[in-house]
């Protein structure tokens, strides 16, 4: 039971990452001198203010990445879920073990992409911090180029700049906050981040975090030169 935990970090590492890897899941390839994953497992096993980790993997790698995660010297309760077909799913996933371990509705819950390796502190601190006050925080940073709409042919509207936002990761949400948001999702809608999901399905607008553009997102193989 997880009742006596009041912060979790979830790890999102159940993708396939074909587009970087065809050979193995993009997370467990090496990247600056480490399984990939494993540079945000590290930040959340560091943090003081995540208590227990749990790390969404993909079907048979439980073993696969306790190996790996024997090499981290930071002790940390983690435990292993597995993923869905998407994203929404995969949090879902990690979602219905939390209750099913009887996590505490007041829970912070914060959701990071095992592709991002920079993690920062100051990302986990101010998304709890915010998460707690609102309900929900998603790291986020203004966007510098000139944005526009279009409908594949033609661009349709441009939008004013100084109102929008790059969406990265870590989210955070109370518990009881992305539970109900999951339970009441559209099913004919793709969601690709949580903040998007409580926003269309609660109305909860999330509180900024601001992060910047290091925070990437690996991708395809050229993402890590």
């Amino acid at each position: 039971m997880l009742e006596q935990y009041s912060s979790f970090g979830v790890l999102l590492m159940a993708g396939k990452g074909s587009r970087y890897n065809k050979d193995k899941p993009k997370q467990y390839t090496q990247y600056e001198g480490k399984p990939l994953f494993l540079h945000a497992y590290e930040a959340m096993a560091k943090s003081p203010s995540l208590e227990a980790i749990i790390c969404v993997i993909g079907k048979n790698e439980e073993g696969l990445a306790k190996d790996f995660i024997k090499q981290v010297l930071y002790a940390k309760p983690t435990y292993f879920v597995e993923g869905g077909v998407s994203r929404t799913e995969s949090v879902l996933h990690a979602i219905l073990f939390l209750k099913d371990e009887k996590a505490s509705a007041e829970s912070l819950i914060l959701i990071h992409d095992a592709a991002r390796p920079y993690l920062e502190e100051q990302y986990i601190e101010e998304g709890l911090q915010k998460a707690k006050e609102s309900g929900a925080s998603v790291t986020c940073y203004p966007s510098s180029d000139s944005v526009a709409l279009g409908n594949g042919t033609n661009l349709t509207s441009y939008l004013d700049r100084s109102s929008v936002y790059i969406i990265s990761t870590p989210q955070t949400f109370k518990f009881n906050v992305i539970a109900t948001a999951l339970q009441g999702k559209n099913k004919d809608k793709e969601y690709t981040d949580d903040g998007s999901l409580v926003l269309d399905v609660l109305g909860i607008q999330p509180s900024i975090v601001i992060g910047n553009r290091d925070n990437i997102k690996v991708t395809f193989p050229e993402d890590a030169k």
